[in-house]
């Protein structure tokens, strides 16, 4: 019955996050951005860390290739050092401790950690900082929302949720069912005329909205809003 349980599970975040897409990308030279493309992760390096640099991590969306994250972080590389975790056949529901394994084992020394996650990603990222609550000092959540067992609205941690008017698979009605997942002082923001795919680089999906934004636009709000929160909350 247990595994009755978690194929139905499994069956369930799939339809409402996967993607199922390739990186579609050109890479920006314009940021003084290192890219380093290791065994279980890409990390963003910018050009000036120490001990004193807060990290990033991020978890990509269902079944989307972690490289598809890579033009929206960027910006955010400038001054942050971000890791985007390669996960179990690009499904962050096999493996949502991996972050919290590659702080403890092979990263870099940060000052802080911040969890971050697009779609079932974002999903898997509150259930590492359900489990793991000392390891990171904020969270944000793009076209993402809590699954019901993963309760996060007594923690005290700075949150961030972005989504996006058009979203077919996250939508805003969604979001707001789950805002009692999140703690009260939660910072959610709506971008008007995005939707699911944007966030990453991978092209469009079965079941999202039409966007009346470019995808240049909608990665350029979020990384002005991520930033934004970073530099006032963490």
């Amino acid at each position: 019955m247990k595994k009755l349980h978690i194929i139905l599970f499994l069956g369930f975040v799939l339809t409402l996050f996967s993607c199922s897409k390739n990186a579609d990308f050109e890479e920006d030279s314009f940021y003084n951005v290192a890219v380093e493309n290791n065994k279980k992760y890409i990390e963003l390096i910018p050009a000036a860390i120490s001990t004193e640099t807060v990290g990033i991590m991020f978890y990509p969306g269902g079944l989307v290739e972690p490289e598809a994250y890579i033009p929206l972080l960027t910006p955010l590389a400038a001054k942050y050092y971000i890791i985007i975790v390669k996960m179990p056949s690009d499904l962050a529901v096999f493996s949502p401790q991996r972050g919290v394994n590659l702080i403890e084992d092979d990263l870099r020394k940060m000052k802080k950690w911040i969890i971050m996650g697009h779609s079932l990603g974002g999903t898997m990222a509150v259930r590492a900082l359900k489990k793991n609550e000392d390891v990171f000092s904020g969270l944000v959540l793009l076209a993402s929302y809590p699954a019901k067992a993963d309760d996060i609205s007594e923690f005290e941690i700075p949150v961030l949720s972005i989504h996006a008017s058009e979203d077919g698979l996250s939508t805003p009605q969604d979001i707001e069912d789950t805002k009692n997942l999140l703690p009260a002082d939660t910072e959610f923001y709506l971008i008007e005329g995005g939707n699911h795919s944007q966030f990453g680089s991978y092209g469009t999906q079965n079941k999202d909205g039409e966007a009346t934004i470019s995808s240049e636009e909608q990665k350029s709000i979020t990384a002005a809003q991520i930033l934004e929160f970073l530099q006032t909350k963490i």
